[in-house]
């Protein structure tokens, strides 16, 4: 078995409810309105791009309750403080 190559494509059967596409079609003027398949694709990017950056939130936020993070960034703090003194700081 090779791999798949780059930008391969694969082929799915999607059933909606008419009510959600005929919800779509009246949301988006017609001459905007990609192929079906477009609009799939945009909607599934933008939900793909919501999924990583909510994961990425939720590394962050893991990471500021991390203790041992914390320290870390205390230390630097102090190592960095001097600055705040010799006029390049924020204040």
């Amino acid at each position: 078995m090779g791999g798949a190559k780059e930008g391969a494509v694969i082929r799915r059967s999607v059933a909606i409810p008419r009510a959600l596409a005929a919800e779509l079609e009246a949301l988006i003027p017609a001459a905007e309105r990609p192929s079906f398949n477009g609009l799939v694709l945009t909607a599934l990017k933008a939900y793909l791009k919501a999924e990583r950056r909510r994961a990425f939130i939720a590394d962050l936020e893991r990471m500021a309750a991390d203790p041992d993070v914390q320290r870390e960034f205390r230390a630097i703090d102090l190592e960095f403080r001097c600055t705040e003194m010799d006029g390049l700081g924020d204040d």
